[in-house]
């Protein structure tokens, strides 16, 4: 007998199947926006690994489109959200925003936690207008509008930016702002952070993990733990890749692994991925289907500055000295650093992810349905794409295991 979950996951499989489920072109363009940046990140033919959260590199670009207008609202509005910019947008953008937010409070107990967290940071003599403040403060819920003097305490600014970001992130996101980022130039500063902890619905055995050839290129094989076991999952293959949904426990957040057939062919894949391809992957899974699974243990940390792969996905205008950001004062200002970290851990027992993005703003003047007998198999002894969702298929994390710098 099946559970009413596993009915509901079939159902919507069928009525995928048949044409009778629309993508929503937000969520569309959520995933092209995730994979544009994951091309971007990951470089020309480079082989490495890389872990980034689109969820708070998006919430903290959303605040900024909120405090946009002219051209500047217009770029960012089809660059990351598919649209024009007009009041439906605006409302569309707003309600993606609160659910994002809404859902990661849902749960937060030993076994899974997910957090979001925003705050701004004003230079003294700077002003927001008051309606774009009580805005984030609704809408993003942003806790605090904290004013300090750049100039004089930059060091000190950052070294409590810092603090609030490794006490929300569970001290996984260290050291997110250096200490001369902060300066007399310095107007404005939106921080988003995210911490997410959650243990597998059924975890694997450590006494199951053995080290194991890893194909990590061509002409490279390394060792990693892998971690095994035979469990009813959702699963999807085709002739191009295989993709298996992994449940949390508690929670309808899900870590997905996509592994090209071909050892070598991640690239080719990610190149040729768009969101409504991806979308079509996650929503053609066959819910109960039995898979022995081999997936490495893996731990990437990483920090980046945004702003070169932003621009090259078309995003320029809110960096440039003509940017219009009236929306959100009557200063003229741009954005001129987005700066974001991340950190994920996966193992027997779970994953434990956190990400911060903060933006600064400097002013211009100064700068199928029967389960098989046999089990499907997923040996993911080869590079592969991973993103954690939750329920809305909001893209928490997405990265590539390319093997290297697996313990680090």
């Amino acid at each position: 007998m099946i559970s009413f979950s596993t009915f509901l996951e079939k159902r919507a499989l069928n009525m995928f199947r048949r044409g009778l489920l629309v993508l929503d072109p937000l969520q569309v363009q959520h995933f092209d926006f995730s994979l544009n940046l994951t091309r971007q990140l990951s470089g020309s033919g480079i082989s490495s690994n890389l872990c980034f959260s689109p969820a708070s590199v998006t919430l903290a670009l959303a605040m900024c489109y909120f405090g946009a207008s002219g051209p500047t609202k217009l770029e960012m509005a089809r660059k990351i959200f598919g649209g024009s910019g007009n009041d439906t947008d605006d409302g569309n953008i707003k309600q993606w925003s609160e659910n994002l937010i809404k859902q990661a409070s849902a749960i937060d107990d030993e076994s899974f936690r997910l957090k979001f967290a925003n705050r701004i940071y004003l230079n003294e003599n700077f002003e927001l207008k008051e309606k774009y403040v009580k805005f984030l403060q609704s809408a993003f819920q942003a806790d605090a509008v904290l004013r300090a003097n750049f100039g004089a305490d930059g060091p000190r600014v950052a070294e409590r930016i810092n603090s609030w970001v490794e006490n929300v992130t569970n001290h996984l996101i260290k050291g997110l702002v250096s200490a001369d980022s902060i300066n007399a130039q310095t107007v404005m500063l939106l921080i988003n952070a995210l911490y997410f902890k959650g243990v597998w619905e059924k975890e694997f055995y450590a006494q199951a993990t053995k080290s194991e050839d890893f194909h990590s290129t061509t002409n490279k094989v390394v060792k990693i733990d892998m971690m095994h076991k035979t469990d009813r999952q959702s699963y999807y293959e085709d002739g191009e890749i295989q993709a298996l949904s992994l449940s949390y426990y508690r929670s309808s957040v899900k870590a997905v692994f996509v592994l090209p057939k071909k050892k070598n062919d991640l690239k080719n894949v990610v190149d040729g991925l768009d969101g409504r391809k991806l979308l079509n992957w996650l929503k053609s899974m066959e819910p109960n289907t039995k898979v022995e699974m081999a997936i490495p243990k893996f731990r990437i940390e990483q920090s980046f500055v945004l702003n070169r792969a932003l621009k090259s996905i078309g995003l320029s205008s809110p960096f440039k000295n003509g940017a219009d950001f009236s929306a959100m004062t009557n200063g003229n200002v741009k954005i001129s650093d987005v700066i974001h970290k991340t950190f994920i851990n996966l193992d027997e027992k779970g994953t434990e992810a956190a990400a911060a993005t903060v933006i600064r703003f400097a002013s211009l003047s100064l700068l199928t349905e029967k389960i098989p007998i046999e089990p499907k198999k997923f040996i993911a002894d080869h590079p592969f794409l991973f993103l954690i969702m939750n329920k809305d298929e909001h893209i928490l994390f997405i990265g590539q295991f390319f093997g290297n710098d697996a313990a680090n």
